[in-house]
Formats: C-alpha cells, structure tokens, sequence
C-alpha cells in the first residue's frame, strides 16, 4: 500500500503573475476548441493560473475565437459573456464563478451535535439525506453546517455515529439551526465466541459481494478537502479546495482516480522556527485512499474462495460487534503475519452484519514499519535537521445509497518530530488531512485530461495564491472549528485595507 502523506521542508517562494493577467495583450485565434482546452491553452500561452467550477459553464462546448489585443482576462469575459459568472483576479489567480445575487434555492441548517449521557460535543457524525448522495460531517467541536436544495423538503436528514443510536428528522424548508442529540446504542448484543473458521467467513462474503455492494460503474465525486499543519499545537497552514474525483468502478482497481481542482483558499501563520513543514500530493493521494477498491487489507482466497494462509500479510481476529448507523456491524481486527522488511498496518474492518459491505475502517503503520517508513515519505531534511515519525493513521468511511455503498470521508494524521541538532530544538508537527465527499453522481463527458488534473508532486497550499470573501457560496464543506474560522475572518479583514 502507497504513502499517502509526502513532505517536504524547503522554503518558498511566490512569485504574483498580476501584470499578466491585467496588461499583457495576446492575439488568440482558435477553430473548434472546447472552453476547458481554451482555458488550459491560454495559461499555457499567459504564463497564468485560473480556477473555475466546472458546473458553472458547460466546459465541453466547441468554440471559436479570433481576437487581437486582448488581455487574458478580456479574452476569458468574451468567450463566457453568454453564462452567468464572473472574472475575479486575486493575488495573481484568476477565478472564474457564478455570479452573485442568482437565487440558489437552497436551504442552510447549521448546529451542534452532542452526547445525551455526557453533554460532550461529538465529531465526526455523519449527516447525509436518506436515499441520496449528498452529506457533510461534523467537526471537533460537534458543529455542523448543511446545504441542500430547497426541493429536498420533507425528505429525511440521518445522522449517525458510530456506537451510538441514529436520529432522523424532516428536513426544513427555510434555514434552520439545530441542536441534535445522540444516545450511545442501548440495542443488546449478546456475546458470541466466533473461531477463526467464522471470522473467514465472513470475510469471504465481504470478498464474494463486493460486486454487489459497491458502484460498478465510473462516477464523478465532488468533494471538500482541508489540510492543516500545526507546530506544537499552534496552525502554521490552513488550506481547503473543492475537488472533482473522477472514480473507476470496483472492479477495475488498476483504473486510477483523477482529480481537478476547481477551487479553495489558505491561510498562512507565517514561518516559525525557520522550518516549512508541507505535505505534497494532497488532493491527488487522499482521491486514491479507498480500501475496498484497492483491496488494501483483503485476505487472499483462491479460485474456490477458499482461506490461502500462505498469501495472507495479515492476521485476522475478530473483535465482537458494535452499532454503526443503526445496524449491527462486525468488528475484524487486523494486524501483519510478519512485521519485517516491508510497511505494514494494524487497524480494524467493520462489516455490516447483513450485507457484508465494509462500511468503515481505521488502521495506522506498526511501529516497526514507522522506524522503516522515513525514507519513503520525508523528501528533504536540511542541515542538522533530524525527523522521526511518531503517528500516522487514516480513518475510511462509506455511506449508503440505494443498494450499494459509496466513499463518504477519509481522514488522516502524521505526527513527526523534528529536531533541529543546531538550535537545540525538539518540536512536534501535526499534518492532518480530510476529505469529505458531498456528493456522488454519474460520470458525464470524457476523462478529466491530464493537463488539467491535481499531481502527485503538486503542493495544495503553493496551487492557491487567492482567497474568496465568499468562497463556498452553496457548497458543503466540514465546518471550521473556531481556531479556522477566526483565521480566515482575520484574512478578510486584511483584505479591505
């Protein structure tokens, strides 16, 4: 299984394409080309960025233009004069969105969500429509903001955590704020002793319904990504984009998910002890963390799906049953045959009890292969630079729609120690990463090309050089805790002066 954190510890510099985007004229002349390849062509040719939502204009839509002594952004309003969006410049980026002031009809529900029993905010609560693909999370502090369209009302708002009884509510028609409370499951389960024989089996009809469970066909994700790097506790980075992820189907793992950047906005806390921790890759590596399509921690059957010990990396025990959503799940514990030479994995596989589907799944490196994983994650250590990584975990869940199962969030956490032998300094980074997707539809139109997707070398915060003052409009995103917000308020505030 691939890393999916990478760092790097370099030290950066922006450089504003501002005078390209306002003053330099170009001569464009263009027969039959799409506005996507329009608008990759003139970055290429104006040296610029532009970041646009994809569902704001049709991208695939043949054009054709002539035009002399236009700047890149003239160039841009002429062949979008038709749609309605707007052409902001920010701090060198070009961002083309929907215009302001046109009725969204969609209703905003925000709250909090706590422990009946200990009053105690709770994370990471799912929140998805019933029957539909489209859903948010709640953050550290139990809070939550739901966007939804107005048409909706009526429907069915779930909202679930594991170990705990799911409560349902009608969704309202106008915007609504919420306090929503949890009761840890009270639903019996009686103890079982279950052989080794029984925990194969059931992880051979988990194997054998994959094709049942899971999408069989391509689809197109749209999902919020935030990342975050903190030094001692204290934000360095904040960094959070809108992502489209175009999925193979279940079946087919070598075909690999593309991602496109469509958006987001930053904020930097400056450079303390003379050390830039990042995380490259972002976007692009957490797209391709899905354990049930990758196969990541399956035991091997042979033809007959019969257990092949001599194959298997891991061990499987099992774990005794808890709550999840409001069923009753299989916990399978899961940790290496042989921790040597390799990277391996110790976590947990929940398995609802009824369809087979693995819907969560939490697992983190053993501590022998964290001794063995620093090489293949830390790019550069300058000087007398030393780190050791402490933690890294991923937290995977799925959520249902109709009849089969989709990815709903992934979450993941690095810990690294760096210490700096010059100055004496021992300190401790956390890189946290989250993806959330809000919603889940049928693939339309040709592949995302490869010009236009999110790479495996890019830096998240280094690809965003802007920050709108209303940057999610309708979008569902994980609510910032209080630490974020407060950030990005400070941010807008400065961008006034």
């Amino acid at each position: 299984m691939k890393f999916f954190f990478a760092l790097i510890l370099i030290t950066l510099f922006i450089f504003s394409t501002s005078n390209e985007i306002a003053g330099q004229e170009y001569t464009l002349d263009y027969e039959h080309i799409t506005i996507g390849d329009f608008i990759d062509s003139l970055e290429v040719k104006a040296g610029i960025s532009v970041s646009y939502d994809a569902s704001a204009f049709p991208v695939d839509k043949y054009i054709s233009i002539k035009v002399t002594n236009f700047t890149a952004k003239a160039a841009l309003e002429k062949i979008l004069e038709k749609y309605p969006v707007e052409i902001s410049v920010l701090d060198g980026q070009v961002i083309i969105h929907e215009k302001k002031g046109i009725d969204k009809s969609y209703v905003t529900i925000n709250g909090t969500i706590f422990n009946t029993r200990s009053m105690e905010a709770l994370d990471l609560v799912n929140i998805a429509v019933d029957g539909k693909s489209i859903g948010t999370v709640s953050n550290e502090d139990g809070e939550f903001v739901f966007k939804y369209a107005r048409n909706l009302e009526g429907k069915y708002l779930i909202f679930s955590r594991l170990g705990f009884d799911h409560q349902v509510i009608a969704m309202p028609g106008v915007d609504t704020t919420l306090t929503i409370a949890l009761s840890e499951s009270s639903i019996p389960i009686s103890e079982v002793k279950v052989s080794n024989e029984d925990v194969r089996s059931i992880l051979r009809k988990t194997v054998e319904n994959l094709k049942k469970n899971y999408p069989n066909e391509r689809k197109e994700l749209i999902g919020f990504f935030r990342e975050t790097v903190s030094r001692d506790k204290e934000y360095l980075n904040v960094t959070e984009a809108l992502i489209s992820i175009q999925k193979g189907e279940y079946q087919n793992e070598y075909i690999k998910e593309r991602v496109k950047f469509i958006k987001g906005r930053k904020k930097d806390f400056g450079n303390k002890g003379g050390i830039e921790f990042k995380v490259q890759g972002g976007p692009f590596l957490f797209s391709r963390i899905d354990p049930v399509r990758n196969r990541d921690f399956f035991p091997v059957f042979d033809h007959q799906i019969s257990f092949v010990d001599d194959f298997n990396k891991y061990k499987y025990e099992y774990f005794g049953k808890t709550i999840l959503n409001g069923d009753v799940v299989h916990r399978i514990k899961f940790y290496p045959q042989n921790d040597v030479d390799e990277i391996y994995y110790t976590g947990e596989l929940f398995i609802h009890s009824e369809s087979y589907a693995v819907v969560k799944t939490y697992y983190g490196l053993t501590k022998p292969s964290l001794r063995r994983s620093k090489s293949a994650f830390v790019m550069k250590e300058k000087g007398k630079i030393k780190t050791v990584p402490v933690t890294i975990y991923f937290t995977v869940d799925y959520r249902q729609q109709g009849d089969v199962w989709m990815l709903s969030k992934v979450k993941g956490n690095l810990k690294m120690r760096v210490i700096n032998r010059t100055e004496n300094v021992n300190t401790l980074y956390n890189a946290q990463s989250e993806l959330l997707i809000t919603e889940m539809k049928p693939m339309s139109g040709s592949k995302y090309k490869y010009s236009e997707t999110f790479k495996e070398a890019y830096i998240l915060s280094d690809e965003i050089n802007a920050s709108d003052v209303d940057f999610w409009d309708e979008y569902n995103i994980i609510k910032p805790n209080q630490t974020i917000e407060d950030a990005f308020r400070f941010k807008k505030a400065d961008s006034k002066e």
